[in-house]
């Protein structure tokens, strides 16, 4: 062909006198993918028009590993929540809950996570607060920084990680780190954790972190270094082993406490579980009104036994128990009460949050009505009983029994909630709560019956 044919001369690929090779396909553009809160939504990239699917609300599960996305990525993701509460005769027993029980809540949080193969970027932002409320500064905490953190895959061996900034931590059941999303404003920790994972054996997480707080906190209040490893030696069985150091600096409570523990999840088969935690605790702690430091020496001890099925409709039923030690005052030169650190209150407590986990022995039974997954009810009781001769873990902390005397009953706690998956992405919750005291707590505060309503809507984006 001439050099001024039809192409005008911009041709340079001699003409083909056999069978040519096949064209070189056009490079691939690097592009950053943005899934908006819709099931189906359309993403632009390139020459062409693909649909992205609805993403499962972020933060990922603290023991899922960095990302490996082919390209550049970045989610969004949005969860709102609204709330009324209604309390009756919570006040006159002097509950001091720390969550609200009163009111009108509403809580927003907008997150976005950016992620190349190597290194992930999260970011989540929280509105919370009482219907009416001024703005920030007010109670619950009016905006703040739920989660702002860096995550990398770190080049010295494969399956290592560390992030560092602010995280959402829980493991195991939640009994002393937990995310406590329950509470108006959930636990966020500042800090910086290492993980190693072989998948799906064994994971080992070294952090050092600080509790978010309220307001400004001062150096050294509450900080939480320590070890957690998480095996899982065959399939039916997952074992935790932990060592937790905690000092605290703060006027109240002066301590230095290390909490080694063990957990075991047993299920040999799908629908039985059998769970047992035990930990001890010992250090030095110095309470507000002692003159010097005790040797300290604690102990928490926890387990449950549930079976799930189908009758008709699907179910679960389940038996548990938890004991924390406590002081009775016998022992003027060792302190025994088990200083509880971050754990899930509703789960771990009842949906009143009535006690603190120190010198409480809980018994307890709960039933599921319905798939998990669908719309339920959960129904669960709990017999609760505070150490003979020590200050009660809540309401104006009285002394019930003689020190030595065992174990003195606190009442009964019944909660129920009925859980409705309204829309994809979307739940209702109606929950209720009534706690009965016991004869002898009722003669220290009063014989009333403390009652608690919430009605939740719940949407994640």
């Amino acid at each position: 062909m001439p050099a001024n044919g039809r192409d005008g001369g911009r041709s340079r690929q001699p003409p083909c006198h056999t069978q040519c090779p096949p064209a070189r396909p056009p490079r691939a553009t690097p592009h950053i993918a943005a899934t908006l809160p819709s099931a189906a939504t359309p993403v632009r990239t390139g020459a062409t028009t693909r649909v992205a699917p609805l993403l499962a609300p972020l933060p990922a599960p603290p023991l899922a590993d960095v990302g490996s996305p082919r390209a550049t990525e970045l989610r969004w993701d949005a969860n709102l929540r609204f709330r009324a509460a209604a309390g009756i005769h919570l006040h006159d027993l002097q509950a001091g809950q720390d969550d609200r029980i009163e009111g009108l809540f509403q809580r927003v949080r907008l997150g976005a996570r950016f992620a190349t193969p190597d290194l992930e970027a999260r970011l989540q932002l929280q509105v919370s607060g009482a219907f009416g409320a001024k703005g920030p500064g007010e109670q619950p905490v009016g905006v703040g920084m739920q989660a702002g953190s860096l995550r990398w895959k770190l080049p010295a061996a494969k399956g290592l990680t560390a992030e560092i900034g602010r995280m959402t931590l829980e493991y195991g059941s939640g009994r002393h780190i937990a995310r406590y999303d329950f509470h108006d404003e959930g636990n966020a920790y500042d800090g910086v954790r290492v993980s190693y994972r072989v998948k799906p054996y064994l994971r080992l997480d070294g952090l050092g972190v600080k509790l978010r707080r309220n307001s400004a906190q001062p150096e050294q209040e509450r900080t939480l270094f320590g070890l957690y490893l998480v095996g899982r030696p065959f399939k039916p069985l997952t074992t935790d082993v932990y060592l937790l150091v905690l000092r605290d600096g703060s006027d109240d409570d002066r301590a230095d406490l290390q909490t080694m523990g063990l957990r075991v999840d047993y299920r040999p088969i799908a629908a039985v579980r059998v769970e047992f935690e035990g930990a001890i605790q010992f250090g030095t702690r110095q309470p507000n009104a002692a003159q010097a430091a005790l040797d300290h020496l604690a102990s928490a001890v926890a387990g449950e036994v549930s079976f799930s099925g189908t009758l008709g409709v699907p179910f679960g039923l389940g038996l548990r128990g938890q004991q924390y030690s406590g002081d009775d005052g016998t022992e003027a030169d060792t302190s025994r009460a088990w200083r509880q650190l971050y754990p899930d209150v509703v789960r771990h407590i009842g949906l009143l949050q009535l006690f603190a986990q120190t010198g409480l022995r809980q018994l307890g039974a709960w039933l599921r009505v319905g798939a998990s997954e669908a719309l339920h009810v959960e129904i669960d009781w709990r017999s609760n009983a505070s150490l003979a001769g020590a200050h009660v873990p809540g309401f104006s902390r009285p002394k019930l029994g003689l020190p030595g005397g065992g174990w003195s009953p606190l009442g009964a706690e019944l909660d129920a909630r009925l859980i409705w998956p309204a829309l994809p992405g979307s739940t209702v919750l109606i929950a209720a709560g009534l706690f009965a005291p016991s004869d002898e707590l009722a003669a220290k505060l009063g014989d009333r019956l403390a009652r608690q309503l919430i009605v939740q809507w719940t949407s994640r984006f």
